[in-house]
């Protein structure tokens, strides 16, 4: 990274020459032969002081505040040379300024992949500071601070993200999460329809916008979204479990009894957490049309899944609807003995 800052550096004084004021001049000797930072930091402000509207002051002034760490002046200084330099310079003053920024981000993406979160939210605020310009490091940065239970300064990150790069499909996605999180599910759905609006074939945005929607108790639109998704998503059991959450919350039990039989058939043997809460919403579902038979045998199966006091309770109901009264208060006294044991 040195040997690629120096040639950039070598470039841009055989563009520039050795030319400028006397201030100027001393500016660059102090930082490139004495490296003598602060000094020429000093000289830089005398040479923009000469010449406001002087575009290299400003370049190196900014050279002098980042090898310092100075990194908030320092892209204030940069970003203002960069407004002020002709057409033909503006660009090898932008790869100068980011080359600071590229030695932090790479350190980050490390910390990062090997789950060092502290360190990862050190060296991405460190880069978005020096260089406010990438996106991918907002959205890194965000991520970091996920990971560290950190919502709010992930949020804050995550819209930095999407500021700077309006057409990023995983900020919009993490800023959609993210209010999830902090329970702001109105703002959640306009995050995952902006990712409709760049792809509105996305059908994971689509799925998170029906959680949305059903987190904020519009079932009839969660359910909308859904088996848009599924059209794409038609092996995902969660999904499904969900598709049949938002029938049952809309009383549209047939229908809920479908979609949890398909959710607990996809997760049977892959995800025992989803197939426990599918048949048990099953075994209520069938107890909401009356069909106790049906209840009974799939609150059967799920016992000999997992025993919680809850089937157990439900299995009671269904038991005492079918007339077995017998059953039903032994399931119920099976019930209280387990949350006696918890």
């Amino acid at each position: 990274m040195k040997v690629y800052r120096m040639i950039i550096v070598l470039a841009l004084l055989t563009v520039l020459g050795c030319g400028g004021s006397t201030a100027l001049r001393s500016c660059k000797v102090y930082l490139q032969k004495n490296k003598d930072f602060p000094k020429a930091e000093q000289w830089c402000l005398k040479a923009i002081d000469e010449e406001p509207d002087g575009w290299e002051g400003y370049y190196w002034l900014g050279w002098a505040q980042a090898e310092q760490q100075k990194y908030a002046e320092a892209n204030e200084a940069f970003t203002r040379a960069r407004e002020l330099a002709p057409e033909n310079k503006k660009e090898i003053v932008r790869e100068n300024h980011r080359s600071f920024f590229v030695d932090h981000y790479k350190r980050g993406v490390t910390a990062l992949e090997t789950r060092n979160f502290e360190g990862a939210v050190e060296e991405f605020t460190k880069a978005v500071t020096i260089y406010s310009e990438d996106g991918n490091a907002y959205n890194n940065l965000g991520v970091s601070y996920s990971r560290l239970g950190e919502n709010q300064k992930a949020l804050d990150a995550f819209k930095h993200a999407t500021d700077v790069d309006p057409s990023s499909v995983s900020a919009w996605k993490n800023l959609g999460g993210s209010y999830m999180t902090v329970g702001q599910s109105d703002l959640a759905m306009q995050a995952f329809e902006k990712i409709l609006e760049l792809d509105p074939d996305d059908a994971e945005a689509r799925y998170s916008l029906g959680d949305a929607y059903f987190r904020a108790k519009d079932y009839e639109k969660a359910l909308q979204h859904y088996l848009r998704a599924a059209e794409n998503l038609s092996d995902n059991a969660l999904l499904k479990y969900q598709v049949g959450a938002s029938y049952f919350r809309s009383e549209q039990y047939a229908e809920a009894v479908e979609a949890f039989m398909e959710a607990a058939r996809l997760s049977k043997d892959t995800d025992l957490m989803t197939y426990e809460d599918a048949m048990f919403n099953l075994g209520v579902a069938y107890i909401q049309l009356e069909q106790y038979d049906a209840a009974v045998a799939v609150l059967e199966r799920l016992l000999e899944v997992q025993e919680t006091a809850e089937t157990h309770e439900v299995l009671g109901r269904a038991y005492a609807r079918q007339g077995k009264q017998d059953k039903a208060l032994e399931s119920l006294r099976r019930a209280e003995e387990i949350k006696a044991q918890q």
